[in-house]
């Protein structure tokens, strides 16, 4: 996100597009974001969607968090709650 766009409450909204983005176009069987360690912003953003912690690694610019999605879960829906119709076949 551009950086005169950040504090705004755009994030959730920003995110949400770029998981039903990749969702629509690649049909994945779950989705996996990487997350600096610091960034708690990014963090509530992401749990907020339905995203878990599932571990860290290390990377260039400092430690990163792993977040997964789990099958089933949508990005659109509050809380990541789960929908009948986002259940994998």
């Amino acid at each position: 996100m551009r950086p005169d766009l950040v504090g705004r409450g755009l994030g959730r909204a920003f995110v949400t597009a770029i998981l039903d983005f990749a969702v629509e176009e690649f049909s994945p069987q779950r989705l996996r974001l990487l997350i600096l360690s610091w960034n708690e912003r990014s963090r509530k953003v992401a749990e907020a969607l339905g995203l878990d912690i599932d571990g860290t690694m290390r990377g260039v610019e400092g430690d990163l968090l792993v977040m997964l999605r789990p099958p089933g879960r949508s990005a659109s829906r509050p809380g990541g709650l789960t929908h009948p119709s986002d259940e994998l076949p």
